[in-house]
């Protein structure tokens, strides 16, 4: 297919806020400290502030102490809790919502992919033994395991209400399951190397796989199965499919900590978000929102309303300064394995052996 050179894709820099991981902790001692920090675009380091609350009888009072750096403490214009004790930080025109989690402690070993089937009665996870389980969520115990992948399983998708089930493993492969028998229906061998992530549509028409090679492979599910490969400029680590039905937008995470949103029709790079963080985990796409774990720990629900093409020989043009609408907490420098969304509340799964739980307030 033909593309227009003079297209330029969108190019958005993060410059989120930081914050201390326990930040929620402070609020139970009538005076007490925590920090905020920030690393501008081409800085070479992060400056950060104390920020000193008081607790009075029915509210909080917060004010932010003057750091060393250039930036001064009055560009934090307002900050306040919310009904959800969601803390709201507005930082120079911009404002950062960090969500406390509630903790859920277990787990004592790796499990990298957990995902509820639409029932919402059925959980889908897998992980280091190779294998993929399903467990009932009022039981709680393992229904199902379905064993044949020879490497580390990688990714989960679930087509339809979940009579099929698709996984992806470090072997390199893709294996279709169905539930019933739990024997694999179909596979596909990329011969890419590892298999990081798997992705299905909205629709259930198409799954998508990326592999270490650095190429991202959209996998028709209906008709002749068509079969597209689209090389990537670096190492992708997560993925995620837009919610257009057709599945024709495609977000793809990389080892350098940026995002790029891929056309899968035209095959290139319509959207990009640049930040300094560390490599991207987990992408999930909720609401008008992409959530993005990184390998810190860091959890950021950027806004996503739509993805412009400009057009221009200077790519200067099409950069924007865009900073998280939220950033869930409580994670200290451990990689967010996975996360999961039901209604308000979101889940991830840690290293750290916690899955935490958060309540946002935005539509469903």
């Amino acid at each position: 297919m033909e593309v227009d050179n003079d297209t330029q894709p969108t190019v958005n820099i993060d410059e989120t806020l930081t914050i201390q991981c326990d930040w929620h902790l402070a609020l139970r001692e009538p005076i007490s400290l925590f920090w905020l920090g920030i690393k501008r675009s081409g800085a070479a380091k992060s400056e950060f502030f104390d920020v000193q609350v008081t607790k009075l009888v029915d509210e909080y009072g917060f004010a932010v102490m003057p750091g060393e750096g250039t930036i001064k403490s009055s560009a934090f214009t307002k900050i306040l809790l919310d009904e959800l004790k969601n803390l709201h930080v507005t930082f120079q025109g911009k404002t950062t919502i960090f969500v406390a989690p509630r903790v859920l402690e277990g787990h004592i070993m790796d499990v990298y992919r957990c995902m509820y089937f639409p029932s919402g009665l059925v959980v889908l996870s897998g992980g280091m033994d190779m294998t993929v389980k399903i467990w009932g969520v009022d039981s709680g115990k393992c229904a199902a395991t379905l064993k044949g992948h020879t490497q580390a399983v990688t990714g989960l998708g679930i087509i339809g209400v979940g009579r099929e089930v698709l996984s992806c493993s470090n072997d390199g492969t893709a294996r279709m399951w169905e539930c019933r028998d739990s024997k694999t229906v179909k596979t596909w061998n990329f011969g890419k190397g590892r298999c990081a992530d798997l992705s299905v549509s909205v629709d259930c028409s198409r799954f998508a796989v990326i592999c270490e090679s650095n190429f991202l492979s959209v996998i028709d599910l209906h008709g002749d199965q068509v079969r597209r490969d689209i090389k990537l400029p670096s190492e992708p680590s997560a993925l995620c499919f837009s919610n257009d039905e057709a599945g024709e937008i495609v977000f793809v995470g990389f080892e350098d900590g940026s995002v790029g949103a891929y056309n899968v029709a035209q095959q290139h790079l319509i959207g990009q978000i640049k930040t300094q963080k560390s490599s991207v985990k987990c992408l999930k796409y909720f609401c008008n929102r992409l959530l993005v774990a990184f390998n810190d720990g860091g959890v950021f629900a950027y806004p996503i309303p739509s993805l412009p093409q400009k057009s221009g020989e200077s790519t200067d043009e099409s950069e924007n300064i865009i900073s998280a609408e939220y950033e869930l907490t409580g994670a200290d420098c451990d990689p967010i394995y996975d996360i999961a969304i039901h209604k308000r509340s979101v889940y991830t799964c840690c290293r750290d052996g916690v899955v935490r739980m958060y309540k946002l307030l935005w539509n469903t």
